[in-house]
């Protein structure tokens, strides 16, 4: 049956409804109230809904209702107007609304003029050969639209669904291109970020650390009949060659002109510690163009020369530091990818590797300091999986799973991902879903219309039970219920909007 459905708006009234509905052609028109948080408050006045229910039946349609509004719904209970909670529920049930035609006229009519008098013996045989055929066609003419528009079938079709639910075990592999749903597989990616850290710590080795230069005095003697002025800064020595040590007067040397003339002067080693003290007559040789006009030596010991005990960097310092900041770096780097991640990708945390490690010291081992600094770059990578390919398989699988003549509806699919995985050491990752969804038959009600009509009431009931997967025998009811008992016209309409297909699911 033809219907028209129209949805009303939070604004119409009685006026806007009427011309909503127009010059419908349909047998049913649906009016349709809105959807909003409280019933809408549409055509509430009893003769609104008067006034709109006999234009409707003005045009030769039925009325219905779908609304949530009590007050409309008592007022259409009142007027005998349909009234459901859905589209969809309108289609279950057949109903009608439409009122009968009001005539006063006939009440009105004159009477006819008395017919005039008939005669058999007047009329020719012949005009029975006429009148009799004329008869039979004025009879049947109608009768032969009758049996395609006044029938009408519902078909109840009770049909199987199946709930699956599969656990599977998904394997993502990192050097895999394309996802193979039969044995369970799936790509992995790498991802990779880079990353710059810095670090300080206490240092844990000794050293000695020289913290005076030793001092003492030399005496120059003159080795030539002229003045000699020995400036301050001149750079004398010890006489071993291989471990020579070196001081440097303090102030000016003044010698007569005159040989073995002397004067002498404050010295100061050039390194500290206490290797500058030297015993006497070590300091022996002058350095630079002096040299073979005087001589030195030192009459007393030279003193002074002490070292302390420091902290100093050793490797086991750089290493634990080095350690320690890449563990810093790498929890870092696995944070920053998991951030970065769009919504159905997840990283494995165990795949997690700082790798292109180059650290810069800020002190090299046995250099003395008590703080050590690291500046550490390197890259993170960790492995990632999309859930949606493994989602994916999950599908197939439910597909796979579908019994012959069934379907898996897609809107009852569902996917879980459970939390536990195990990370191998090729970099394949295993973790297990499981892929939940409802499965059913093919339910085209235009289709099923289409195969049954004009079809005797057992064949179709006997076709309907071998194409669908049926749980219960179909039940067919014909409309007027005298059709059923007769052998010839015991037939589903042949049009197929007089069929009505209720599908029920279990």
């Amino acid at each position: 049956m033809r219907e028209q459905i129209i949805q009303l708006d939070l604004g119409d009234d009685y006026h806007s409804v009427r011309d909503k509905i127009g010059w419908a052609q349909t047998e049913r028109i649906l009016l349709v109230w809105p959807d909003s948080e409280s019933p809408a408050r549409l055509l509430e006045r009893k003769l609104d809904l008067k006034l709109i229910h006999r234009h409707a039946s003005h045009l030769g349609a039925h009325l219905g209702l779908i609304t949530l509004n009590p007050d409309v719904a008592d007022n259409a209970a009142d007027l005998k107007i349909p009234v459901f909670n859905s589209i969809k529920d309108s289609h279950l049930v057949p109903w009608r609304s439409k009122l009968k035609a009001n005539q006063p006229w006939l009440d009105d009519r004159k009477p006819l003029p008395a017919p005039p008098t008939y005669n058999p013996a007047a009329q020719p045989l012949w005009s029975w050969y006429i009148r009799v055929p004329i008869f039979l066609v004025a009879v049947l003419v109608p009768l032969i639209p009758m049996l395609f528009l006044l029938p009408q079938a519902t078909v109840t079709l009770t049909l199987a669904t199946q709930q699956l639910s599969i656990p599977l075990e998904i394997r993502a592999e990192p050097l895999l291109a394309e996802s193979d749903a039969a044995e369970r597989l799936i790509p992995s990616q790498l991802l990779e970020v880079s990353l710059i850290g810095n670090r300080e710590a206490f240092t844990t080795g000794t050293t000695e650390i020289a913290t005076n230069r030793a001092a003492g005095e030399v005496t120059f003697s003159n080795l030539t009949s002229q003045v000699i002025r020995i400036p301050a800064g001149t750079a004398i020595r010890t006489s071993s060659d291989s471990t020579a040590l070196r001081f440097v007067t303090q102030q000016d040397a003044n010698l007569q002109p005159r040989i073995n003339a002397t004067d002498t002067v404050p010295v100061l080693a050039v390194e500290a510690g206490p290797i500058g003290n030297v015993s006497s007559g070590k300091i022996n040789r002058v350095e630079g163009s002096l040299a073979s006009q005087v001589a030195v030596f030192n009459a007393n010991a030279t003193a002074g020369g002490e070292v302390v005990s420091g902290l100093a960097v050793t490797e086991a310092d750089q290493q634990a530091l080095e350690t320690e900041l890449a563990a810093e770096l790498l929890e870092r780097g696995y944070n920053d990818i998991v951030a970065q991640l769009p919504p159905g990708q997840f990283a494995i945390r165990e795949s997690a590797q700082l790798t292109n490690l180059t650290p810069t010291f800020d002190h090299f081992i046995g250099e003395q300091t008590d703080r050590l600094s690291l500046e550490l770059q390197g890259t993170v990578s960790a492995q990632i999986v999309d859930e949606r390919l493994a989602f994916d398989v999950g599908r197939d699988a439910l597909i796979e799973q579908t019994a012959n003549r069934l379907v898996l509806f897609e809107d009852t699919v569902r996917f879980s991902r459970a939390s536990d995985f195990t990370y191998q050491a090729d970099g394949a990752i295993t973790f297990n879903i499981t892929a939940e969804g409802t499965t059913g038959p093919i339910t085209n009600r235009q289709d099923i219309r289409n195969q049954l009509r004009g079809q005797q009431l057992d064949n179709a009931v006997k076709q309907a039970n071998e194409t669908y997967p049926v749980i219960l025998p179909t039940q067919i009811d014909l409309w007027p219920a005298w059709l059923g008992a007769l052998p010839v016209v015991d037939r589903l309409p042949w049009l197929p909007w007089r069929i009505q297909v209720v599908v029920a699911e279990t």
